[in-house]
């Protein structure tokens, strides 16, 4: 769930969809524009859809049962009508926080930052009792000028630069990131933190993470030892682990914390500029619209995310026969099997005769 600043709205706008809204009332939660109303209750207004073509269509929810002439609740209201639970969260953060210093009182203490929406309230609340605590930002040199921006404004923080950059490290390695392996964090953010606090025997880094934001965070404690670090005396305090999203804009909006300027364009997300592929063409048609150098990439990315079979022969120069193009089409359009109430899962069974074809063929020629 994030606000829908008037810059979205202004690009909705610009690309055919005037919506008779205005910031500081909405919120886009699973691309829909929904709204509380003094209940306490979110309604789902309209649908955004993004086209595989990057044209976009924002359309009237149809099991919405509320008018848009509903009184709904300003982002002030909100806040005022969910101040108590925010109050206890930002209690418990505090003692956390508290009893870290505590527990680790020889312990260097720092706060790693993204400019994301996470790390800058983990930075907020840490300054509350350590006002001069150490500030770093990894650079991964994917980020945008929008975040380069935002931290060299920013004299007092610390910027961890690699060697090389990304690109010119995935073509000397010869890698190709993919979900399963991207690179960007386990090679320019922790490998890269790593070989800079070598020389540190203590350590304590503060860090924006919570549970609810993917299933490998789910069981992350207040106190935790990266396993990477091996036998070094480091320890990460998550003092913002249980807070929700709306939790976490609550508190910006409440006490104006500074945020970075993709938010306010409708990014869900400040990492990564281009290339990462957990993006997908919500965040692309978002590049297209903000960063007109992207469009071009934007529209490849629409071409190749149809036809994972073309990327295969344009960028990994395999080409691949016929029942293997209908094999990727199978597992790419999983959704379209789940929605014909197939199954969500794919399974291919190969039997011996194929591998074995495939053997005789090599050594023919």
């Amino acid at each position: 769930m994030q606000p829908i600043f008037k810059e979205m709205i202004q690009m909705w706008n610009d690309l055919g969809y005037p919506l008779p809204i205005e910031e500081g009332k909405y919120w886009l939660e699973n691309h829909f524009v929904c709204g509380f109303t003094a209940d306490g209750e979110l309604h789902k207004l309209y649908k955004y859809k993004v086209a595989d073509d990057l044209s976009i269509e924002i359309t009237p929810y149809k099991m919405n049962k509320i008018k848009l002439s509903q009184q709904f609740e300003t982002w002030q209201q909100t806040i005022a009508r969910l101040s108590g639970e925010l109050d206890d969260k930002i209690a418990e953060s505090m003692s956390v926080i508290n009893k870290a210093i505590r527990d680790y009182p020889s312990h260097k203490k720092v706060v790693f930052t993204s400019t994301g929406k996470d790390s800058m309230v983990t930075l907020d609340l840490v300054n509350r009792i350590l006002p001069n605590v150490g500030v770093y930002f990894n650079n991964t040199t994917l980020d945008t000028g929008d975040t380069y921006k935002m931290v060299k404004a920013h004299k007092d923080w610390t910027i961890i630069n690699p060697d090389i950059g990304f690109y010119k490290y995935i073509f000397k390695e010869h890698f190709i990131p993919t979900r399963f392996s991207r690179g960007c964090c386990t090679v320019f953010k922790e490998g890269k933190s790593i070989e800079y606090f070598d020389s540190e025997p203590q350590m304590l880094f503060f860090m924006g993470v919570r549970n609810d934001e993917s299933a490998q965070r789910a069981d992350r404690q207040d106190i935790s030892h990266n396993p990477k670090w091996g036998d070094r005396d480091w320890f990460s305090c998550l003092p913002i682990r249980k807070w929700s999203e709306l939790d976490i804009w609550l508190y910006i909006l409440k006490n104006g914390i500074e945020i970075n300027p993709k938010y306010r364009k409708g990014y869900s997300r400040v990492g990564c500029s281009i290339a990462c592929p957990y993006y997908t063409k919500y965040t692309w048609v978002l590049d297209k619209y903000w960063c007109g150098l992207l469009r071009s990439y934007c529209d490849w990315c629409s071409y190749y995310r149809a036809n994972p079979h073309r990327f295969c022969a344009d960028y990994l120069n395999i080409h691949l026969k016929l029942f293997q193009k209908i094999l990727l089409f199978l597992m790419n359009q999983k959704i379209l099997l789940f929605l014909m109430n197939w199954s969500n899962y794919f399974m291919y069974i190969a039997s011996r005769g194929q591998g074995k074809t495939f053997q005789n063929r090599q050594k023919k020629s």
